[in-house]
Formats: C-alpha cells, sequence, structure tokens
C-alpha cells in the first residue's frame, strides 16, 4: 500500500496517489498524518487519483473515520475544501459516492468522477475556498 501526497506551493490543490491494497487504518492514518506535516495548510483543495488502488479492504466505517479526520481538521482552521475523487473502476467508485456522501454535512465538497481529466478540470476551475481567521 503506497499513499502519496504531492503539494506544489504554486497550485491551489494537493494530489493524493493511492496504490496496492489499502485498508481502513491505512486511510486513516496516512490523512492523518499529511494534514497534521507541514506541506498541507487550511483551504488547499485535493485531487485524489485511485486508479491503481484496490480498495476490496475498505469500509464504510473506515470510509466515516477518514470523514472525521478531515472534517476535524478542517473546522480545527475554520476551512472548507474541494476534493475531486478520480475512480475509473466500480469498487472505487462507489466507495467514493459512500465517502462523498459521509462528507456531505462537512466542510469537504467532494465529487467524483471517472475521468481524470475531468476530475483536474473541475478543481483547477474552482476558486480557493476562503479561510475563516
Amino acid at each position: 500500500m503506497t499513499i502519496h501526497f504531492a503539494v506544489n506551493p504554486s497550485d491551489t490543490y494537493f494530489v493524493s496517489t493511492l496504490t496496492g491494497k489499502v485498508r481502513d487504518t491505512d486511510l486513516v492514518e496516512a490523512y492523518r498524518d499529511f494534514l497534521d506535516s507541514g506541506p498541507w495548510h487550511a483551504g488547499l483543495m485535493e485531487l485524489v487519483d485511485l486508479e491503481g488502488a484496490d480498495l476490496s479492504e475498505v469500509t464504510a466505517d473506515g470510509l466515516r473515520k477518514l470523514t472525521e479526520v478531515m472534517t476535524s481538521s478542517l473546522d480545527a482552521e475554520n476551512a472548507t475544501v474541494a476534493t475531486a475523487i478520480y475512480a475509473p473502476h466500480d469498487l472505487p467508485f462507489g466507495l467514493a459516492r459512500m465517502y462523498q456522501a459521509f462528507a456531505d454535512e462537512s466542510p469537504e465538497s467532494v465529487r467524483v468522477f471517472r475521468d481524470l481529466d475531468e476530475a483536474r478540470t473541475w478543481i483547477e476551475d474552482r476558486d480557493p475556498p476562503a479561510v475563516e481567521e
């Protein structure tokens, strides 16, 4: 399992690429560590690439916990973000849609795509979210 986060300081979003078999704990711990790290800052949007991910061991409970981690970090920073998820295969697409539903009441706006160019265009066309001071 690999979850790689790439942040370009000149961009308004970071890219997270998931490859190999991913488990609930992998997902939650990787995001918790990244959100607590230096490269992430409030308002930085995300493009998630699930093309190479095996999510067969990810559960609804794991996705709920991930939503809680994201919501907690965003609430602590008084921030909102947009997340585009590229999921070309059926299982990742379904799980991404489930995550989208869990995030519906959070400060994270999530949209799921089967086409990478559409996901990239959606996230790049969005204005960076405001961060309240």
